[in-house]
């Protein structure tokens, strides 16, 4: 084993050992391709996706297994989109090295015969500019030769020379590009509709009247005639079903208590635009974000997503909330999910959820068949990423993945799909304190329901997260609704709350509350100073944390259930991703039995100082020395020791986030599993 460092001394690298570590490949599988970056379905069964790697994929049976089509190594798809079931173009760089930029030249990549051949084009556009930000323009492909393009309303950044709030066209599959003329004064917005190559319609902004406009074309953009024009709020959607029936949506978005009322709002026709109705607004304070995407199927039925960055800090592209409606967007049912870009047909849709663009996280690809009532998860095996983790005994303990959760019962040998009741879902963190009761803070949008009262916030559950009841909580008024509650049990009875407080000075204390009857009721306990990571209880008396410091964090214990907490200086460790030493606190602390003494033990996951290290910190004496295992090319995130001998850690192996490594010796090894997932 390591030799014990000295809390209060210096790491002494010299005298740490690393642990065995076994890691291994994902299994095969032909689910969506892991470095997924778009869809486009023609059909509810038939759809095609471009990958990060340059590939171009098909499925035949709504997203459950892909074949490749395509394949162009050192090229990275963007987007993608087919105007019928024959005609698709991709967007993408062509000449790209590994790694998370790629300054090569844009490429084209288009289909004329549903996917069974590709043609590869270095389009020519009216400057070098256009030519780079193509990929990430609104791209809208209207036939086999015509396709139209403007700023996406998602993105920030700079104005793109040569486009400068235009539009540009292709006639002849994206071989060249040309701009269209416009009325001066006049400022596209983001929307863009076309039912022919002919006809179209685009939104934006007239400066010198100081309103919103919405254009029409009957010759392809050579020239254009008002069809909506008022100073209410900017226009950054549109969609025409028919030469009749069309919709815009917009707003002014805005962070909280910012910004023009209102964040969003939507407008509709059915005379062609000769008169138009606001069917949809929303007015408050809270800030928002205006309506960038709309994707109706009928006047009545059709999808909207929100969007757009509230700041120019922001890095684009900024997505939003994904929504449904039935009567014509006088009303929408939210669907939790952030999306930049979806495919839909009809109430079924499709998103793409990952991080590729900066290598962070793998692709899954969610779908929903009733409006997102409900959501299916696709994956390739190697895209599973592990986010959480949490055992009630040795056997029985659940996963959060990118997935969906998922249960073990026999000590993780094999995983069953998880399904919470509404209106919980994973996100909320559901904590489970025996196989049967479940506590979660759902955090329901304030955006979505101004009369959100938080005080009922906190739901128990007694049958699994199936049905869940509201546990009232008197909350002191310094708590910050927009915290993040943290929730900790030992055990089906014990259990502790944190909040995040508003306070004058920082670092601000924590509310701490604790039940004794498996949160039915909750009793405040002393404030403390956390630094935003979980509390862990080996029992009902001992426990950990990571403090907040002015200067350092500290670890913080407790001997009494969290009714005073002992400070105790922490190694200097930093947090995964953090890049100056004591900048960040290291993952929340996992302790077992009665952390303080010989019966238990405290660990947490951190980086050395020196090189970037990851490592794992270990004490059987309350922090007073500590036990360091190197674990090189591994990068921690989370802990969980279930037994002083079995425990579970998360963390980025081989370049991915989100590996699942499982200990039965104490941390003396560790072996990467992929979690068998069995129906």
């Amino acid at each position: 084993m390591p030799a014990p460092v000295p809390g209060h001394g210096m790491i002494d690298l010299s005298r740490t050992q690393s642990p065995v570590i076994h890691l291994a490949a994902a299994p095969p599988g032909d689910g969506p391709p892991p470095d997924l970056t778009d869809v486009s379905f023609v059909s509810a069964q038939e759809g095609f996706g471009v990958t990060f790697g340059g590939g171009i994929s098909r499925t035949g049976d709504a997203g459950v297994s892909w074949v490749r089509l395509f394949q162009r190594d050192g090229t990275r798809l963007i987007q993608l989109g087919f105007s019928d079931a024959a005609n698709g173009m991709a967007l993408g760089r062509d000449g790209c090295l590994p790694g998370p930029n790629c300054t090569g030249a844009t490429v084209v990549v288009r289909t004329g015969d549903g996917g069974a051949t590709w043609r590869v084009i270095q389009p020519a556009t009216p400057t070098p500019q256009i030519a780079d930000a193509l990929p990430w323009l609104q791209v809208v492909a209207v036939s086999a030769e015509v396709s139209y393009a403007v700023h996406d309303p998602d993105q920030n950044g700079a104005p793109i020379a040569g486009l400068d709030g235009g539009m540009i066209a292709t006639d002849d599959g994206g071989a060249h590009w040309h701009t269209l003329p416009l009325p001066p004064g006049f400022t596209t917005g983001g929307g863009l509709s076309f039912l022919s190559p002919l006809r179209g319609y685009v939104t934006g902004w007239r400066g010198d009247t100081n309103a919103a406009q919405i254009l029409a074309t009957d010759d392809g953009g050579q020239s254009w005639r008002v069809v909506y024009a008022a100073p209410a709020f900017p226009l950054r959607a549109v969609q025409f079903l028919d030469p009749r029936h069309g919709f815009a949506g917009g707003g002014w978005g805005g962070k909280p208590g910012e910004g023009v009322l209102p964040p969003e709002a939507l407008v509709a026709t059915d005379d062609g635009g000769a008169t138009w109705q606001t069917v949809y607004r929303r007015d408050n304070m809270r800030g928002g974000q205006p309506i960038t995407r709309l994707r109706f199927v009928s006047p009545t039925t059709g999808w909207s997503a929100l969007g757009g960055c509230n700041s120019l800090g922001e890095n684009g592209p900024c997505g939003g909330l994904l929504r449904f409606t039935t009567d014509g967007g006088r009303t929408w049912n939210a669907t939790r999910k952030d999306i930049v870009r979806f495919s839909s047909v009809g109430a079924a849709a499709w998103l793409v959820r990952g991080d590729l663009p900066h290598l962070s996280a793998p692709s899954v690809l969610d779908r929903t068949t009733d409006g997102g009532a409900s959501w299916q998860t696709f994956w390739h095996p190697a895209a599973l990423t592990v986010d959480r983790v949490q055992f009630v005994g040795p056997q029985v303990g659940w996963i959060d993945t990118n997935a969906g959760v998922f249960q073990t019962v026999d000590g993780g040998a094999h995983w069953m799909p998880y399904t919470f009741g509404a209106p919980v879902v994973m996100e909320d963190r559901p904590v489970f304190a025996s196989p049967t009761v479940v506590l979660a803070f759902h955090g329901q949008d304030a955006l979505l329901d101004p009369a959100r009262d938080p005080h009922r916030d906190l739901l128990r559950s007694d049958d699994g997260g199936r049905t869940w009841q509201p546990v009232p909580l008197a909350l002191p008024a310094s708590v910050d609704p927009g915290g993040s509650p943290m929730l900790a049990f030992a055990g089906p009875d014990d259990g502790w709350l944190t909040l995040v407080t508003d306070c004058h000075s920082s670092p601000c204390p924590s509310a701490v509350f604790a039940t004794t009857d498996g949160g039915r009721s909750w009793q405040a306990r002393t404030p403390a100073v956390f630094a935003g990571s979980p509390l862990s209880f080996g029992d009902n008396r001992h426990g950990a944390a990571v403090g907040k410091g002015m200067a350092s964090d500290y670890l913080l214990l407790t001997a009494d259930g969290g009714g005073t907490w002992a400070q105790q200086p922490l190694p200097p460790v930093v947090r995964v991703g953090s890049t100056a030493p004591g900048g960040d606190p290291p993952s929340a602390p996992s302790v077992v039995g009665a952390g303080g003494g010989p019966s238990g033990s405290i660990w947490f996951a951190g980086m050395l100082p020196q090189g970037g290290e990851g490592a794992l910190f270990h004490s059987d004496d309350a922090g007073q020395h500590w036990t360091i295992s190197r674990l090189g090319r591994l990068s921690p995130g989370q802990i969980r020791f279930v037994t002083p001998l079995d425990g579970w850690l998360i963390a980025s192996a081989s370049g991915q986030a989100g590996a699942l490594l499982v200990t039965h010796d104490g941390g003396q090894s560790w072996q990467q599993v992929w979690p068998v997932i069995v129906a």
